[in-house]
């Protein structure tokens, strides 16, 4: 059986190893499932990649619509803008005609 003295020689000589483990152990363990790890960064990626498609498609949508309003302007006002809105909005349509609705 060890004596005590013993123990605490045994103790001081592998302390360092055995805080130099732990420290290992605790900055691994963060750096894979942590707030700041790799599994997060990778989530995050993945979230930025879907909201940036749909940035991009809503940025589409809007330049759409501003390009429909530009057309509706007074200045600038086209004619077929405003009989396609007139057949849209008031339900104007001839009898030879057929509809093909759309958005």
């Amino acid at each position: 059986m060890r004596t005590l003295a013993d123990i605490r020689i045994h103790l001081r000589r592998n302390l360092p190893l055995l805080v130099g483990m732990s420290l290992c152990l605790y900055f691994s363990y963060h750096g894979v499932f942590g707030e700041r790890s790799y599994a997060r960064l990778s989530t995050l990626e993945n979230t930025l990649h879907i909201k940036s498609m749909r940035l991009a498609a809503l940025d589409a949508r809007r330049s759409d619509l501003e390009d429909r309003v530009m057309l509706m302007r007074p200045d600038t006002l086209s004619a077929d803008m405003v009989d396609e809105q007139v057949r849209h909005i008031l339900g104007y349509q001839s009898e030879d005609e057929i509809a093909l609705l759309g958005n």
